[in-house]
């Protein structure tokens, strides 16, 4: 099998290993976090180099979730330390993540001699259909140029492939946490620019 390079961001669901966590919550976010870690073994063995971006801004006792997401990887990953990791731990929305993810990993977008290339997304099952029309709005606004949260896409990430998208199960007792719930912020953000807008450049204050 020929090797790739890899890009693989993991969007977090708040911050792992803080004893705010219901039971419930800190087992279905240790089952997602253990099907990341299982996919990127998988991709290390295969001989992939890969750029791994954490993101997730909100904060507790001045971490991020972010930080929270390394710290579990570096305990339960024995690849950890033949991936790049990269820390997007500004942004506090599912489509500010992945604006600044981008952002986070411009470098390795401008790789001009990578001919194997695989872009993954991951999310949890209740946000993926919001998660993929955002991903792919992202690649139409880069074709136009636009330029949100102070970074423009340069038109790099169309010499990538289209991006994959892949969701795990996380079982969750929040209500925003629902397919319903998802899909109608998703209405929200498709036909209400000026809410899709707020949505992008909610970051955290520094």
């Amino acid at each position: 099998m020929n090797s790739q390079s890899v890009i693989f961001v993991v969007l977090a669901y708040g911050l792992w290993g803080v004893s705010t966590r219901s039971p419930r919550e800190t087992v279905g976010y240790g089952m997602y976090l253990n099907e990341c870690a299982k996919a990127l073994r998988n991709l290390v063995q295969c001989g992939n180099n890969v750029t791994v971006c954490l993101c997730g801004g909100a904060e507790w006792e001045g971490t991020t979730e972010a930080e929270t997401l390394l710290t579990y990887f570096k305990q339960n990953l024995d690849a950890f330390d033949q991936i790049v990791f990269r820390l997007e731990d500004r942004s506090l929305t599912t489509p500010a993540n992945i604006w600044q993810a981008y952002g986070k990993i411009e470098d390795e977008l401008k790789w001009p001699d990578v001919k194997e290339r695989r872009m993954i997304f991951v999310c949890d099952k209740a946000r993926e259909i919001k998660v993929r029309w955002i991903v792919k709005l992202w690649r139409n606004l880069a074709r136009r140029d636009m330029d949100y949260s102070g970074w423009n896409a340069r038109r790099v990430i169309l010499s990538w492939p289209e991006p994959e998208v892949v969701a795990f199960d996380r079982p969750d007792v929040t209500w925003k946490s629902t397919w319903l719930v998802q899909f109608i912020d998703l209405m929200a953000m498709m036909f209400v620019p000026r809410y899709l807008k707020r949505q992008i450049n909610k970051l955290r204050e520094e």
